[in-house]
């Protein structure tokens, strides 16, 4: 399940592709579960491979436009997309994330937001520069797409596609899953990883402290068993 949780983004993204391998034309069915599944490959790539950042926040990204702060860079001869979150559009606007880089030598985050750009996200009507330029509208300049307006995607919508997502690689889940995910995944292995998951989740060690303390409490629990049962055997 653990392997399952930090591959779906190419989970996703191969079931996209399986979809689109025909020679025929997208039936609307299609192009509708295309355009869900490479939107989570998506997400999934920028939680995993970026940060665990919130819903508002990822849906925030911007790739093109005056407001742009998402970027494909090169950094010491290493392709890298980049993701600079303004502290209004974190929560409580009491964090500021530093740059979120998404290397192409870490695993398929990169190749999958590349496939997300280059790919699915023109099979959206107001991404797609030709439907625009025959429409005579405005091209949508969020990393995230509605289908019916160049507006970002809604919330409720990527909530909705990726429970369904999710649901078909046998990992029942939904956006915020991704934060708590990380963090139980973080400080299970050691309580001690408090600091580095706070700053991955760009929250305080002190709401950590309050959210996830019962980590730490069972930990203490099974190590006084295991006490317990050391001295019940002699030891």
């Amino acid at each position: 399940m653990v392997r399952t949780f930090l591959r779906q983004h190419v989970l996703y993204q191969d079931r996209a592709k399986d979809i689109m391998a025909s020679d025929k034309p997208l039936t609307k069915t299609q192009l509708r579960a295309v355009r869900r599944l490479g939107t989570c490959a998506a997400f999934a790539a920028l939680e995993i491979r970026g940060a665990g950042l919130r819903k508002g926040s990822a849906l925030s990204a911007e790739c093109a436009g005056v407001n742009q702060n998402f970027f494909r860079r090169t950094m010491n001869d290493k392709n890298i997309f980049e993701l600079r979150i303004a502290r209004k559009n974190m929560k409580g606007e009491y964090v500021e994330l530093p740059p979120i880089h998404v290397r192409d030598d870490k695993y398929c985050g990169y190749e999958v937001l590349n496939w997300y750009l280059t790919t699915a996200r023109p099979l959206f009507n107001y991404a797609n520069p030709q439907f625009c330029k025959e429409e005579k509208c405005a091209m949508a300049t969020h990393l995230f797409v509605s289908e019916q307006s160049a507006k970002p995607l809604d919330g409720a919508m990527l909530y909705k596609w990726f429970t369904r997502s999710s649901a078909d690689i046998g990992l029942p889940m939904y956006p915020h899953n991704f934060r708590h995910g990380f963090a139980t995944l973080l400080l299970a292995r050691s309580w001690s990883n408090r600091g580095r998951a706070a700053a991955y989740l760009g929250c305080s060690v002190g709401v950590l402290d309050t959210y996830y303390g019962w980590i730490d409490k069972q930990q203490k629990l099974e190590e006084v068993q295991d006490l317990l049962a050391e001295a019940l055997a002699g030891k």
